[in-house]
Parts: C-alpha cells; structure tokens; sequence
C-alpha cells in the first residue's frame, strides 16, 4: 500500500531533524579549574587528566589542585582560560600540540606584595572547529589560509637566528630581536575584526605551521598593555630557520 503524498511530506522534515544532530562538529568543553595561591610567577602544565606546577619566583607556596572536567585530548585544540579570581595576568603560553605531548602550560604572574588566590578553568575547542575554511583547521599542518569566525588573524612569516619578539596589537605587528641576527624576508598580515581586541576574555592562540624551533604566547592583551599580544619565537641551532606562523584572538 502507497503513503499519501502529505503524510510523505509531513515525514521529511523528521527524518531531517532526526539525522542533522549527528553531523554537526564538537563543540568546546571544559577541561578543568586550577587553584592556588602564587606569589610572583608560576608554570601549569595540563597533560591529560593532571596537572603539576613549577613555582619560578617568590615564596615558595603548597601546590594548588587541579579539578578535572574532562582530560585534556591527545590530539590538536586550542586552550583558553577564564580567570575566575586572581588579581595579576594569567595567560597561555604553549598550546597543546603533538610536538609537546598534549600539553597546555598556563603562566600565571602576580607582580603585587605577599600571595594571592588563583582560581583558573580551563577549555579546549578541537582544531577544526569554528575556523571557517581553513583546511587543516587551526593548530593542523593544512597549507591554506581561509578565513577565521572566531576573530582577527594574524599571518606571520620570516627567517630567525636567534630569539624574537612578535608584538601584535590591532592592526600592527612589530618585531624585536632579543638575541642572534636581524630576522630577513619577513612578511606579515592580519584579517578579521580588530576591533574585538579590546575583549576582557580575549586569548590568543598561536599555530606553528613551519619551524624549527619554539613559538610561544609570552603576553596575552589586556587593557594594562594597551590590548598588545606577545609572540616569541626561540630558534636554538645555528644558522637561519624559516618559519610560519598563525595567531588567533578568539
């Protein structure tokens, strides 16, 4: 027996609400919150469902904990953080990638007297979620360079010998050289809204695509720097390296 053609049609938009969920990406999740009291400077590393902590300055301090959500995945995201408490800057400063072992490492950096209660959590968004058409999606090996939803980009390119800053605020990047030669051939561009630079919650993520050595955020924006980013590029052998990179204010 044949179904009616309306009762046919009734049925459609079913089937379609039934399978539409099953294709659509992973979305961010909540990793895990981090508290503990800092007097100067602080590393965490976040490695799968643990966390452990180097104190670099100050007063040596007991360890704080760190609650899990969800373990951090083996495979390439970007981490972001919200500060929930704290009163000094805390920011990314390695996002995990398969070249460290997964690892995000947070700075936290509290310059006032005496200690301070931190109260960090953080998430991890895949990387090829929410980065437009970029193939190989934010923080993969693809080539191509399409456009970001989250934010403003910034494409950066040169020749390293030695140790460099990047400093990446709006429409402007500069570059410092700390130690080695002059950088060559660089080239540098930006796309996207700069005007979300002055976002409390704004983090940005950097992506090596080709390197040699370590890229790292050392300064995330915030309105005590006047919502400037600061990338670093450390290239340890002799000679000249090339690298590429990408950063994103999400």
């Amino acid at each position: 027996m044949s179904t009616p053609l309306s009762l046919r049609r009734l049925a459609m938009p079913l089937l379609v609400a039934v399978i539409a969920p099953s294709v659509l990406p992973a979305q961010e999740v909540q990793v895990g919150t981090w508290v503990g009291r800092v007097d100067k400077e602080m590393l965490v590393t976040i490695r799968g469902g643990g966390a452990s902590m180097r104190n670099i300055g100050g007063q040596a301090l007991p360890g704080g904990r760190f609650r899990v959500t969800s373990p951090l995945p083996q495979q390439d995201g970007t981490v972001r953080i919200a500060v929930e408490s704290g009163r000094g800057n805390v920011s990314i400063v390695q996002q995990p990638t398969a070249q460290n072992g997964y690892a995000a490492v947070l700075r936290i950096v509290d310059d006032a007297d005496g200690a301070d209660l931190y109260r960090v959590t953080t998430y991890w968004t895949p990387a090829n979620v929410g980065y437009g058409n970029r193939r190989g999606g934010f923080g993969g090996r693809g080539r191509g360079r399409g456009a970001y939803a989250n934010g403003p980009t910034m494409h950066w390119s040169g020749d390293v010998d030695g140790d460099v800053e990047l400093r990446w605020r709006g429409a402007n990047v500069t570059q410092r050289v700390l130690s080695g030669n002059m950088t060559r051939a660089t080239n540098s561009s930006i796309s996207g809204d700069v005007g979300q630079w002055q976002n409390q919650t704004s983090q940005v993520a950097v992506n090596m695509r080709q390197g040699r050595g370590r890229v790292e955020v050392v300064q995330q924006p915030n309105a005590g720097n006047r919502w400037t980013a600061i990338i670093r590029i450390s290239d340890p052998q002799p000679g000249y390296g090339h690298y590429e990179i990408d950063a994103l204010l999400q």
